[in-house]
This record gives structure tokens, sequence and C-alpha cells, in this order.
């Protein structure tokens, strides 16, 4: 973040003397300032002046203000967000057994149902079946996932990522918690910091 700071300065014959003050009063409104964005958790703050501009009524600053989460920052955030994705992928796993159940139902039901064609009464109840392991496989993967990851289980982190790879083309709700995966465990310095949960779980 850039801060563009101009004062007005005490001159005499030789250089500009910047006056003091305005410069502790804005370390200290930055300090405020990444003390509130982190709620409430200590950050590092850097300042550095980048340019000065002396002029016979001004002194110009360019301030680069670095902002640094601390470790423990970063591990809170990425520990509210695993909750979240983990009840997600468990709500999702639960709502792919709907269909697994009417599918192998169907798949049970069909030889009985269906008469005359030998062709779809042999392999009417092995489509619907397949389907239906299909959606079980989905279901399991889903609330396995979930489960591992709110339980910082170390492989829940890889196999989240290839589900969300594949959530990515069932939109809109697939896609959507797909892209929010990523997100999550893509981000910053996530899968450092997800390696430390898991070993400390």
């Amino acid at each position: 973040m850039l801060i563009l700071l101009e004062l007005a300065p005490t001159l005499n014959d030789k250089e500009v003397h910047v006056p003091a003050e305005p410069i502790k009063q804005l370390i200290q409104l930055v300090e405020t300032a990444a003390f509130d964005l982190s709620q409430g958790e200590p950050r590092r703050t850097a300042l550095r002046i980048l340019e000065l501009d002396s002029r016979r009524r001004s002194a110009c600053f360019a301030i680069d203000v670095e902002l640094l989460c601390s470790p423990t920052t970063l591990q809170n955030r990425l520990d509210r967000h695993l909750r979240t994705l983990g009840t997600l992928w468990i709500i999702a796993g639960a709502l792919f057994l709907i269909p697994a159940a009417i599918m192998l139902a169907l798949g049970g039901a069909a030889r009985f149902v269906i008469h005359g064609e030998p062709f779809a009464r042999f392999f009417g109840p092995i489509v619907l079946s397949m389907l239906g392991a299909g959606f079980s496989i989905l279901a399991a993967g889903g609330i396995c996932v979930g489960w591992g990851l709110m339980q910082r289980q170390s492989w829940a982190r890889i196999a989240a990522i290839i589900l969300a790879i594949l959530a990515l083309f069932h939109p809109p709700i697939g896609t959507a918690l797909g892209i929010y995966t990523l997100w999550v465990l893509l981000s910053d310095d996530a899968g450092g910091e997800y390696e430390r949960m898991a070993k400390a779980a």
C-alpha cells in the first residue's frame, strides 16, 4: 500500500526540516489499522520512505506501508475457512446420496419392470446400478473429504483439491464449491500452514 504524505516544512538556508509529529501520528494510525484488520491479532508493520521531494513550501513523501500477517493470523484465517469448507463438502456428499439411492432402487426394480426387449432387460439394470454406484462414490468422497478437512488430516488437502478440480465442470454449485476450495487451499502459504496444523492435530 502506497501512502503519499505532504507536510509543511520549516525552512532555512540549506535544508528542509520536516516536523516529526505528523510522521509519528501516521505510524500510530497505520499500526492501529493493521491491528483492526487482523481482528485483534498483532501484525508487524514496516514503513519505508521511497522518495523525498524538497520544495520551498512543502516536502512530499512517498511511504510504502507493508502489513505483514503474523503466523497466528494466517492460521486463524485458514482454520475458519476449513470449518466452513469441510461442512460444505459433507453437505454436498449427503446430497449425492439422494440420486445414488434412486438409481440403485431403479436398477433393482428395472429387471421386474422391463418386459419384452431382452437387450433393455439385461443392460437397463446394469446401467442404472452403475450410475447409482458412481453417485455413491462421489457422496462418500465428499463426506470423507469434508470430515478430513475438519479433522486436519494430511491426505484431505490433496483429495479436496482433486475433487475441487472435478467439481469445476459441474455448474453452478459444483463450480462455486470448486473455486472456493481452490481459493482456500492454494492461497498464500496455505499448503505449509495446513501441514503444520495436520501435524499438530
